[in-house]
């Protein structure tokens, strides 16, 4: 069966390795352009040419807008049975949907119908989810709104961060991708309505989805910085400047103090930080323009008493 992949970062490229040591052809490979990336912002290919390069594909496409005749045209040509699509980062439009004789499917870090959209990694953490999986569905014109093919399950450790749930759901998806080929090449592929009933959306993160909100209970700062440490990260203000947030754990203590203060110092742990609704141990911080340090060893360079530090 051949087939044509349209994938662009890490956890992309580890699906296209993984149907690379199968026994499925790659017709073609479909990613974004090169872009600068790094600290140097280097002009580097994606993850996903890099590992086509690496496999072997011969036709590797970095169009701009997939809306393009000579882009079809391309697609077309390569005379693919099935498309694939893992964290590509664009719409594809209806016409190349048409253009594999099998269709297209997605590979969904979900348990679809929950948390469509382009997030559902961090949302799963961010909202408090006890599980979550991923699934594979067939494309349709909608918002991963395409019948379900297959699933996989898995809950959400306390303490996981988006980075580790990461790892863990794209080994998942790679057997499920691979499973669910094996399922289309014999004919024997599942399409199951989903319920639109139960679905829920996450939206695109920014930058400022990042900034902590001080009002808000402890554990609900815990889950943020969990979910958002890949990227963009969390942060708050300290004297006007940005402190990035990188590892903290809520606890139950209470404190009278306004919510945003330093209310104790817990050495070598870390320092505490009244919440709405608790308070958040901080353990790792990385100040504007500087490095990623231990926190309780960040306020020790404060002249001042260190319980009239507000975090905003």
């Amino acid at each position: 069966m051949r087939i044509v992949f349209f994938g662009t970062p890490q956890t992309a490229a580890s699906h296209l390795n993984a149907i690379a040591s199968s026994n499925f052809e790659i017709a073609g490979v479909v990613t974004q352009q090169d872009l600068p990336r790094g600290r140097g912002l280097k002009i580097s290919p994606p993850p996903v040419k890099i590992t086509a390069q690496e496999t072997g594909v011969k036709t590797i496409l970095q169009p701009e807008k997939l809306k393009d005749a000579g882009v079809e045209k391309t697609i077309a040509g390569l005379k693919a049975d099935l498309g694939v699509v893992v964290a590509y980062g664009k719409i594809i439009p209806p016409s190349l949907l048409k253009i594999p004789r099998r269709g297209m499917i997605n590979v969904h870090f979900s348990l679809i119908p929950k948390l469509r959209g382009p997030s559902p990694v961090e949302y799963a953490i961010w909202e408090g989810h006890q599980k979550t999986g991923v699934s594979t569905f067939w494309i349709d014109q909608g918002m991963d709104t395409g019948d379900l093919l297959d699933q996989r399950e898995t809950e959400i450790k306390p303490t996981e961060n988006a980075r580790e749930l990461l790892d863990r759901l794209t080994q998942m998806g790679c057997e499920l991708l691979i499973d669910s080929l094996k399922q289309i090449e014999a004919d024997r592929a599942l399409k199951i309505p989903q319920d639109n009933a139960q679905a829920s959306y996450c939206k695109k993160l920014t930058k400022e989805s990042g900034r902590l909100d001080w009002a808000k209970p402890a554990q609900a700062l815990d889950r943020q910085i969990r979910a958002l440490a890949i990227w963009p990260g969390t942060y708050a203000l300290l004297d006007g400047k940005k402190i990035q947030i990188i590892k903290a754990k809520a606890t139950a203590e209470n404190f009278p103090q306004k919510p945003g203060l330093v209310v104790d110092l817990r050495k070598p742990a870390g320092f505490l930080i009244k919440c709405g609704l608790g308070s958040l141990l901080v353990e790792e911080v990385k100040p504007e323009g500087g490095r990623a340090m231990f926190a309780w060893a960040y306020l020790q360079g404060f002249q001042k008493d260190l319980k009239t530090l507000q975090f905003k």
